[in-house]
């Protein structure tokens, strides 16, 4: 970038009256009023049925609790001590909330889709272990839907009559409205289905009951707790309201005098689709009917006896069969990346490739040819030449729509291992530099498999503009002001900031590199100290 961009960049991020957060749909980019984006998180806090105040910072209370939960679960031989000490994070970071604005919904004052930003929290591993744990559970329901290309081939054979409707429910608000009992309760009752014991059962609920019932955050400074749901931003929680939703199904909705006149029932976590062969007042009694399984739990419909949205996808009654076509929202933008954006080049050669797959695969009519050429300007809006997409577009075009949708099995066991860094100028010098030197790995590891074939050059994203002008936290305080617990440990630890951390040695002694002497590191230090001498050490040679 230009001196004056980033200097422009520069003042943007430090604009005090204006906040900058993506849409919550459309990929869009909001520049949004100070004063309303506080306000609208306000709103929601004082909505107390959700979200309660606290007096004082819960973090070393909830800290606690755990590390008292944890150790109980090694003396039974739950869990070993390396779990334990996944689980378990030392130094946590005060999570934030924040808000995603529904511009789809209201373009003046939207509505925001509340976050709560918990990285490198108190209960963030916990989270990705329970959804590891549970997702396995969620793909069990019988309506479940994994993506759109599984919504198009569960519909694709489907006839329906004249007399057919179309039918979309969405429930509001899902991630905040499921009580703990009744989530628990749901959770329980997959787990029983498994072949662990009652100790591992039992261990799981509470880790998520922990979860759940102490769910924190800050916000100006006060300290909040969710009381109802769980907060979106968690990794469980998709899993968490699948489970859920797979419950309330199986035990209300099944089991409805109603379901007779229920063609086909897909949904996609809180999104579904159906088919009604009753009437219509048959249908508003069945939509009351779900309106009354839980007084928390509400459903709002559309229906139509000709097309119908769902997901990415239209899906068009036509002559006794269903034929989809290619949604897109009055919100949504042309985010696709531009040709010369700073990006490996494979990823950006392969994209209009995928999309133009993408495109063949939804759409099942007439227009397909049009969506081609859709998606062939949006691409040459972005800069790609015509020599690069056309080519591409004529394939796909040739391309059967049958083998797309048919499902690909995915060779998990992969014998190369991944080289991963951050994209860089220097990025293919560096696999050069590896590819050149790698017959003396291969031969210096010789006993080590993964060292036999060329590793697979992976790249982290490095920052763009997104990520120096927003931000979870609000930009004139800065970062949230963390608790940190004492005593505080000396070492060297990554900052969780920064592009270093995963490059970071945490520990609190170093030893020389030609004497073997051990040092030891008496004050705290991160990736932003100053005035200190980096050690850095290859952790590759054998």
């Amino acid at each position: 970038m230009h001196k004056d961009e980033w200097l422009a960049v520069k003042n943007l991020s430090k604009n005090q009256s204006v906040i900058i957060k993506p849409a919550d749909k459309g990929g869009a980019v909001v520049v949004m009023d100070r004063f309303k984006y506080l306000n609208e998180i306000r709103r929601q806090l004082n909505d107390v049925s959700t979200y309660e105040k606290l007096r004082q910072d819960p973090t070393l209370r909830f800290q606690m609790q755990l590390r008292v939960l944890i150790n109980e679960a090694i003396n039974q031989a739950i869990i070993d001590q390396q779990l334990a000490d996944y689980l378990l994070i030392e130094y946590p970071i005060t999570p934030t909330i924040y808000v995603l604005p529904k511009i789809h919904k209201d373009l003046a004052n939207p509505p925001g889709r509340p976050i709560i930003s918990g990285r490198e929290s108190l209960f963030s591993n916990i989270s990705r272990f329970l959804d590891r744990v549970l997702r396995p559970f969620a793909i069990r329901g019988l309506s479940y839907i994994r993506d759109t290309s599984d919504f198009l081939n569960k519909i694709k054979e489907v006839r329906v009559s004249e007399h057919s409707l179309l039918v979309s429910l969405d429930v509001v608000s899902l991630y905040t409205i499921i009580a703990h009992d009744k989530g628990l309760d749901a959770v329980r009752d997959s787990l029983l289905s498994s072949d662990w014991n009652n100790g591992t059962i039992q261990f799981i609920l509470t880790l998520l009951e922990f979860i759940l019932t102490n769910n924190y955050f800050i916000f100006e400074n006060a300290f909040y707790r969710q009381c109802c749901g769980t907060a979106m931003g968690s990794n469980v929680a998709p899993t968490y309201a699948v489970i859920f939703m797979n419950y309330v199904e199986t035990t209300w909705i099944y089991t409805s005098p109603s379901w007779q006149y229920v063609r086909g029932w897909w949904r996609y976590i809180d999104d579904v689709f159906l088919i009604w062969e009753g009437t219509e007042m048959e249908l508003t009694s069945f939509f009351d009917e779900l309106n009354n399984i839980l007084p928390e739990l509400r459903f709002t419909m559309s229906t139509s006896t000709t097309e119908l949205q769902f997901l990415d996808v239209l899906v068009i009654k036509k002559e006794g069969h269903l034929e989809t076509d290619l949604f897109t929202k009055v919100t949504d933008r042309n985010n696709l990346l531009v040709f010369d954006s700073f990006h490996p080049r494979k990823t950006i050669e392969s994209l209009p490739w995928s999309q133009l797959l993408r495109v063949r695969r939804i759409v099942s009519n007439e227009k397909v040819n049009d969506r081609l050429e859709q998606m062939y300007s949006k691409f040459r809006t972005r800069g790609y030449p015509a020599n690069v997409i056309g080519p591409l577009m004529e394939k796909a075009r040739q391309f059967p729509r049958d083998q797309l949708l048919s499902p690909k099995h995915r060779d998990t066991e992969v014998s190369r291992i991944p080289f991963v860094s951050t994209y860089s100028p220097a990025s293919d010098q560096i696999m050069r530099i590896i590819r050149r030197h790698w017959l003396l790995l291969s031969k210096g590891c010789g006993n080590v498999p993964e060292f036999r074939s060329f590793p697979i050059m992976a790249y982290r994203r490095g920052r763009n503009l997104k990520d120096r002008l927003v931000r979870s936290y609000l930009s004139d305080i800065g970062p949230p002001k963390q608790r940190v617990l004492y005593p505080v440990k000396t070492g060297n630890f990554p900052c969780l900031s920064c592009t270093c951390c995963s490059n970071m040695s945490r520990g609190n002694t170093f030893n020389h590199p030609r004497t073997g002497k051990k040092f030891y590191i008496r004050q705290r230090y991160t990736c932003k100290s100053s005035y200190v001498v980096y050690l850095i050490s290859c952790h590759l040679v054998c």
